[in-house]
């Protein structure tokens, strides 16, 4: 992955269609993530980009629309809201809502979290369990997703875990 890092930065300060790219905000498996304006609506969003080393893999490509498809059909605070996917010069992307905050890894790096903290983090986790199974054919997402410190009313009442005090016994 250190190359592919590497690789991210030459995308910096350049057009992507009627994206101007600002910086990286992560690379994994499946794509490079960059902080960029969207000319057309001025606004801030994170674009993620198929790789250009797989974008004739078309099982990457299948891979990866599934992906856009799957995303944009969820609406929770703890995911980013999918705009727009499409491809431009035979590079595949995914134009998505821009969720400032630190990971959880940053987040770890500044020390250890408080039991409210803990609980905050866990009952995030636990809200993104609710959700049912789509079939992305997707490894595991890689550590370190970034947190959100808004809150949406989106998400389902069912979805949300009751204290213990309120659950029926079993």
């Amino acid at each position: 992955m250190a190359g592919t890092v590497q690789s991210t930065h030459v995308m910096k300060g350049k057009l992507f269609g009627h994206f101007h790219i600002e910086d990286t905000l992560g690379a994994g498996g499946m794509g490079l993530v960059y902080r960029a304006r969207d000319l057309t609506l001025d606004r801030a969003v994170a674009l993620k980009l198929l790789p250009a080393a797989t974008a004739a893999d078309e099982l990457a490509r299948a891979r990866f629309e599934r992906e856009a498809r799957a995303a944009s059909r969820l609406d929770h605070p703890n995911i980013a809201t999918v705009h727009e996917y499409g491809e431009i010069d035979g590079r595949l992307f995914i134009v998505m809502a821009l969720c400032d905050g630190e990971s959880l890894r940053e987040r770890l790096k500044r020390g250890p979290c408080g039991a409210a903290e803990c609980r905050e983090i866990l009952d995030q986790a636990a809200l993104l369990g609710s959700f049912p199974k789509l079939d992305t054919r997707k490894p595991p997402n890689q550590p370190g997703g970034r947190s959100q410190e808004r809150r949406s009313s989106h998400a389902h009442p069912a979805s949300v875990p009751r204290p213990p005090e309120a659950r029926a016994p079993v």
